[in-house]
């Protein structure tokens, strides 16, 4: 595998030393793979699996009534506990943040997953041919010809594929595949990859029984915590207004260890709100504001504030600096999301 550090320099070490390089966020795979970087799979395998980077289980009757009690008062759901913001999330984002959190790196700057994701796209984009086939080609037809899908028939409405997902499985026998002739060593990349999506949820359906994921409802005018056995079921019912927050991101509510990447994690989804809520007004804030209020909020390290200001999906960064009237003062940043 061939990476590339933060300073822009390449190599290529052993795999069992790029692995703790990737997984600690010291340097990230290059677009242009010459070969597949099958060694990347067993990481990512047991970062789908590790369930704890969801937050601590709170399924013991002590710790979900007293999640319960902090979380609803009077019936209304409360968005600041312990003074510090709850980061509740619409079910609409339910998959991408599930992805970000389970294949974030160590330094909550980049994500595993992303990178793989990213190398796919650019080996599709590097190839101009397109064969295309009626009916679609078996997983063993593809990987002996080593042909990849780049277009799939008609899918169900709620079925939101990704660049992995296993689409084959919804085929229209009216529309002709399209493929690329990607080699056999990466079509059979791509099939083992895509199965790590599996072990991903296999991990959500047990973050809901465990109360890693909790789930909030309004039920008849009633805004209330759903039931951890059946937070599943109801994430995926339209009739409720329902939405969710990871265990991890409470832990400094409820007195759980104090650790580094719960802060960064928390400061992280705090500027990102930060950003949606001045985008209606084509505002922003200054990037340096953001890092101090951040520290403010949570006593953490300015270089972990820095860290999770690298790592969030706002929209000044990497844009060319603005006139001096778009971005807010630091005394309304401190007061915009409690």
């Amino acid at each position: 595998m061939i990476l590339i550090r933060p300073d822009g320099a390449h190599e290529e070490p052993e795999d069992d030393v790029a692995l703790v390089l990737i997984k600690t966020g010291s340097a990230e795979l290059v677009l242009d793979q010459p070969s597949p970087p099958f060694a990347i799979i067993k990481l990512i395998e047991d970062l789908a699996g590790d369930i704890d980077r969801l937050g601590p289980s709170r399924t013991a009757p002590d710790k979900l009534n007293k999640v319960q009690e902090g979380l609803f008062k009077g019936q209304i759901k409360q968005n600041l506990v312990a003074g510090r913001t709850v980061s509740w999330r619409p079910r609409a984002k339910l998959e991408q943040e599930l992805l970000d959190r389970l294949f974030r790196t160590n330094d909550g700057t980049k994500n595993v997953y992303a990178q793989v994701e990213e190398i796919w796209k650019h080996r599709l984009d590097a190839i101009n041919h397109t064969e295309v086939h009626q009916p679609a080609l078996s997983e063993e037809e593809r990987a002996a010809r080593g042909l990849a899908e780049v277009r799939q028939g008609r899918l169900p409405k709620a079925y939101k594929p990704n660049a992995w997902s296993r689409r084959s499985e919804f085929p229209d026998p009216g529309e002709p595949w399209q493929y690329k002739n990607v080699g056999p060593e990466w079509v059979r990349f791509q099939l083992r990859f895509r199965k790590v999506l599996e072990i991903v949820e296999d991990t959500k359906r047990s973050a809901f029984k465990q109360s890693r994921i909790l789930v909030s409802e309004l039920h008849n005018g009633i805004e209330r915590l759903v039931e951890p056995e059946r937070a599943f079921e109801a994430l995926n019912k339209r009739s409720r207004k329902l939405e969710f927050v990871f265990s991890a991101d409470l832990s400094l509510m409820f007195n759980d260890h104090r650790d580094k990447g719960a802060l960064i994690t928390n400061a992280r989804l705090w500027m990102e709100r930060v950003s949606e809520a001045l985008e209606k007004e084509d505002k922003l804030a200054r990037t340096d504001d953001m890092v101090a209020v951040a520290v403010e909020r949570s006593g953490m390290s300015k270089t972990a504030a820095g860290k999770a200001y690298v790592g969030s999906n706002v929209r000044n960064r990497g844009a060319k600096r603005k006139s001096g009237e778009t971005y807010i003062s630091i005394e309304r940043l401190r007061g915009l999301i409690p």
